[in-house]
């Protein structure tokens, strides 16, 4: 289920009383925590600070969305038969999303980044460097429990 940030304070309040409920029982059990919006990693930043050294940060990951869901019927405004390429550039990105997924936003861009520059590790380096900053700003474990790209992508 989808979840919006106005939910963020609710959350927090029933994943923290859930986590001292556990630790009745389980003292010193792993525990994954997640947030609003699917786990997304924008939302690692509203999760409450690690009650203790046994809870870890979970986020999935489906970025970039046209890419890892073309195709997807699923998704409304997708064209079951569209197809994306993964080294395309940033205005094709944020083109294909308008057209293709209308309502989702485009890539989320690293500083200096403009429409003709291709698509390339730098973007996967921006978007996990949140996760990694606000795990390590909070020395809280951190773990990516879903990523993955629909099987119509091309292979390679």
């Amino acid at each position: 289920m989808v979840t919006a940030k106005e939910y963020s304070d609710r959350w927090n309040a029933v994943s923290t009383d859930c986590i001292r409920r556990i630790r009745k029982l389980a003292p010193v059990t792993k525990i994954l925590l997640g947030g609003y919006y699917n786990n997304s990693i924008d939302a690692l930043c509203d999760l409450p600070a690690p009650l203790d050294e046994n809870v870890i940060y979970n986020f999935h990951c489906y970025d970039p969305f046209i890419f890892t869901h073309q195709g997807a019927y699923w998704v409304r405004g997708m064209d079951t038969s569209f197809r994306m390429p993964l080294h395309a550039t940033y205005g094709e990105y944020d083109r294909k999303t308008r057209e293709n997924a209308p309502g989702f936003p485009g890539l989320k861009r690293p500083a200096g980044v403009d429409d003709d520059t291709i698509l390339g590790t730098e973007y996967f380096e921006n978007i996990l460097a949140t996760a990694v900053r606000i795990a390590e700003e909070r020395n809280v474990a951190l773990y990516c429990g879903e990523y993955g790209v629909i099987d119509l992508a091309d292979v390679e």
